[in-house]
């Protein structure tokens, strides 16, 4: 894969999120941005929907381009998400078509993904895109890869998720320039499957080291008596772990035999 100069360099990274909580992927994109625009690149941001980082995105000096599904969108997304169902009573017609992976991609693609496509691909030809970053892995990007090839360009996936890649994802996996994997575990998954990306990169997220204000460590162990606190950070959504997190501080109980302590999860719904 060649680069153009890196004075003239264009990157466009693509936020396929639309839930509205900036999760690990805003961050992860964020810290990129910054990187980047240090190093002289001139950054175009393209997000699904409205959320609460984007001047956050500007100040890190990256060009915002309009959201792809707009406020309304967004709005009928958090009635939805208001009116959901829980996990036991899901849809059975989606849970019936998920069995059919043929069926269920050529859907999603109609409805969805092609018109993402198209509206990607006329992104990457109006601000003369010379690289593609897809920032939440193969499988929710798929019409990013698809408008990158069509394009021509060059087209870089960050891998966050342990996923099962069905034929769709292997066949276009051959589009893909690079594939950086966030950890050991991630990557491994991904040599585990016949991807036929070029190179496979395992790059960890960077963990960064913010001044601790003592003010507010007093504060919150003040409200919580001063007790030994257990804390799980994300947002709360089932993959995360939080049972996982729940199931293991009842063996912590157990085992202090009555010991006090205090366990926080901290995170927005998703």
């Amino acid at each position: 894969m060649t680069f153009p100069a890196a004075a003239k360099q264009r990157i466009l990274v693509v936020e396929s999120s639309r839930s509205g909580i900036p999760g690990g992927s805003f961050h992860s994109a964020l810290l990129l941005v910054r990187n980047l625009v240090n190093r002289h690149y001139q950054v175009f941001m393209l997000f699904y929907g409205p959320h609460s980082m984007t001047g956050r995105f500007e100040a890190a000096g990256a060009t915002v381009l309009p959201f792809l599904y707009g406020k309304k969108n967004d709005g009928k997304q958090r009635k939805s998400n208001q009116k959901s169902q829980p996990i036991h009573k899901e849809n059975i017609f989606k849970r019936v078509i998920r069995k059919f992976p043929h069926y269920y991609n050529i859907k999603r693609f109609i409805l969805f993904d092609s018109r993402q496509m198209v509206h990607i691909a006329r992104v990457i030809k109006k601000y003369k895109i010379d690289i593609v970053h897809l920032n939440n892995g193969i499988t929710p990007n798929r019409d990013g890869i698809i408008a990158s090839k069509i394009c021509r360009k060059p087209c870089v996936v960050h891998e966050r998720k342990i996923r099962a890649y069905d034929s769709v994802d292997i066949f276009l996996s051959r589009f893909i320039s690079r594939l950086i994997a966030i950890s050991k575990t991630v990557y491994n998954n991904c040599i585990c499957h016949p991807l036929r990306v070029k190179k496979i990169k395992q790059v960890y997220n960077p963990f960064i080291l913010n001044p601790i204000d003592q003010d507010r460590v007093f504060e919150i162990k003040s409200r919580y008596q001063n007790l030994p606190i257990i804390t799980m950070a994300g947002n709360i959504i089932r993959w995360k772990g939080q049972s996982t997190f729940l199931k293991a501080i009842a063996n912590v109980n157990r085992k202090l035999n009555g010991e006090k302590f205090t366990a926080l999860i901290v995170g927005g719904v998703m």
